[in-house]
């Protein structure tokens, strides 16, 4: 029986490139490993790393300070400050994130966090 997930085993480069190759920016051979999530808020995509300015040198957002520099530009620029000074934690999760993955966990993960 072919097993579909083998090749990526133990490769997170291979794994990388497949999940966020052609999306999010993702349009250079290599750039889904390249840009992958990384930095305070997991920056993902080419897109992305090029809004926090971090485009040119992506190992820099995943390091300190960089890391926090990539997380304010984000902030900043995606308005998340109304969400916060509202206490909407999905709306602003839904800002910073996109999805609506962690939803239903997110107020007691903020209640237990203040």
């Amino acid at each position: 029986m072919h097993d579909p997930s083998k090749p990526f085993a133990n490769n997170p480069e291979k794994l990388a490139n497949k999940v966020y190759g052609g999306r999010l920016g993702n349009n250079n051979n290599g750039d889904g490993f390249r840009y992958r999530g990384g930095g305070l808020i997991q920056t993902t995509g080419r897109c992305n790393f090029e809004a926090a300015r971090f485009a040119n040198r992506p190992e820099d957002l995943r390091n300190m300070p960089g890391a926090l520099d990539a997380a304010l530009v984000s902030w900043m620029t995606k308005g998340c400050n109304g969400f916060a000074d509202k206490n909407d934690i999905v709306g602003l999760r839904k800002r910073v994130n996109g999805g609506k993955i962690g939803h239903e966990e997110a107020p007691s993960f903020y209640a237990k966090a203040i």
